[in-house]
């Protein structure tokens, strides 16, 4: 049998990077996109996302007066599958 090709993938990139690598994407765009991304905070995303599934949830519980418990498997069902915050290690 024939000798098998090692496959060479390319570094691993976000979608950010990828974009400003892109030629198909103007400088104008590319340079809105750097100062957008300098003020980013992933810890305040990810609380301004917590923030706003806990508004959803309440609402759904009181439109169809779901108990507390209910909420709580409902909640952890979907928070579940986000990654939670690292506790520090001091």
């Amino acid at each position: 049998m024939g000798a098998q090709k090692a496959k060479k993938y390319d570094k691993a990139k976000t979608p950010y990077q990828r974009v400003l690598e892109s030629e198909e994407v103007s400088e104008e765009i590319k340079e809105r996109l750097r100062k957008r991304y300098v003020t980013l905070n992933p810890i305040k995303l990810r609380n301004e996302i917590e923030r706003r599934l806990e508004r959803i949830f309440s609402s759904v519980m009181k439109k169809y007066q779901i108990s507390e418990m209910e909420e709580a498997e409902a909640q952890e069902a979907v928070m579940g599958g986000m990654p939670q915050p690292r506790k520090s290690l001091r």
